[in-house]
């Protein structure tokens, strides 16, 4: 097992600890509107498993990441960054490898599992 592993997603924790039950609700709306918009417009747009270029998706991602920026904590604000990614990622998304998606953590399916990290 990575300890480095454990110690980052122990520090996640703790610090999602600190939230108020009001922010963890307001992460939790933004990001699961994001999530649920992007798995729409996938279904409509993605052409041979390849993603398409998406203003809507690439607004929609910088905007959560803007509300999340306003909770004034380090796992939070890192999260944010995170979805600025996607952001970035959906103006272009043949600018990024697979390996780029996993490696910053923009999978939807990592996106969730921090999401309810940080959450619970």
């Amino acid at each position: 097992m990575n300890w480095d592993v454990i110690g980052i997603l122990g520090n996640i924790i703790n610090s999602a600890k600190n939230l108020s039950r009001s922010e963890k609700q307001s992460i939790y709306d933004t990001v699961s509107h994001a999530l649920s918009r992007t798995r729409t417009i996938i279904a409509q747009t993605r052409r041979d498993g390849e993603d398409q270029p998406s203003n809507i998706l690439s607004m929609t991602w910088q905007e959560a990441s803007n509300q999340l920026k306003k909770i004034k904590n380090e796992s939070i604000l890192e999260f944010a960054e995170t979805l600025e990614y996607k952001s970035k990622y959906w103006s272009n998304p043949a600018n990024y490898t697979a390996d780029q998606l996993t490696e910053y953590k923009m999978r939807l399916v990592q996106v969730e599992k921090e999401l309810k990290q940080l959450t619970q």
